[in-house]
């Protein structure tokens, strides 16, 4: 199956930039990835989850971010998307 190749009309950022470095051009993006980006944040919140290691304070706290990022970009309110997109990139590195 062939994927289509979407780019944001505002920016010009492809799903390949967003993968590889993690990161939105503008708001509109947003928009256009949010499946994506949410995807991709459920996906590392359970890898998280099985990480024995893992405080639980961490994990509910990197938990709560990712539904407060889901319900910044359904009201789109992409500046507060924004910012819990660091946070969230944060706690991560801060966990490696």
């Amino acid at each position: 199956m062939k994927s289509i190749k979407r780019q944001c009309a505002v920016c010009g950022t492809t799903i390949a930039i967003l993968e590889s470095t993690g990161k939105v051009g503008c708001p509109q993006c947003y928009e256009l990835f949010g499946n994506e980006i949410l995807s991709h944040l459920h996906k590392t919140t359970f890898n998280y989850e099985d990480d024995n290691d893992m405080d639980n304070n961490y994990f509910g706290s990197y938990q709560d971010l990712v539904i407060r990022l889901q319900e910044a970009v359904e009201h789109e309110d992409y500046e507060e998307a924004a910012t819990i997109r660091d946070r969230l990139h944060n706690l991560k590195e801060q966990s490696l």
